[in-house]
């Protein structure tokens, strides 16, 4: 996996995160006990969409694939929309994007499946999220939103490229 967790403690870690959200009582304060959402570390996926470029319209984007993640039943984490927020990483600072790009690929190791978005091309990120997941081992599915006119979705074996007409409404 490159990131030092044994087969053994990434079940164990996943098992946690099932236990605390499988509905078994957890202990509260006060001796009471609560039950939290029902989840399947199954559907746990890694989004990757555009970040850099027109970044306004990236994060818009990126929203709109978090939302059909959610839609899907999936438990999403998109680490370009958390890492880049105000006060926390800078991307244009490389030893910030470096460090936010470590970070996002070491939760996309608890991820059952990668998810590209291609609606707007990728970007050198989403290559290496998506190199990071094929060497793991983790299977990648490629998603649209809404094909813009003319786009046709990549498959995995091919190039990954951006056309000059591909636009996102604004």
């Amino acid at each position: 996996m490159g990131n030092g967790w044994g087969a053994a403690a990434r079940r164990w870690f996943l098992g946690s995160i099932a236990r605390r959200v499988s509905g078994t009582p957890i202990p509260a304060s006060g001796g009471r006990t609560r039950r939290t959402l029902h989840a399947d570390p199954r559907r746990f996926v890694c989004i990757e969409s555009p970040y850099a470029g027109d970044v306004e319209t990236n994060l818009r984007y990126a929203r709109l694939c978090v939302a059909d993640s959610l839609k899907r039943g999936e438990y999403p984490i998109a680490s370009h929309l958390l890492y880049t927020q105000p006060g926390i990483l800078r991307d244009d600072v490389p030893e910030e994007r470096a460090l936010g790009m470590a970070a996002g690929l070491a939760w996309a190791a608890f991820a059952a499946l990668t998810v590209v978005y291609v609606d707007l091309g990728t970007s050198s990120g989403m290559r290496e999220g998506i190199e990071h997941a094929r060497a793991a081992g983790r299977p990648v599915e490629w998603r649209t939103l809404g094909c813009p006119r003319g786009y046709r979705e990549v498959g995995p074996g091919e190039p990954l490229t951006v056309t000059p007409a591909m636009t996102w409404p604004r």
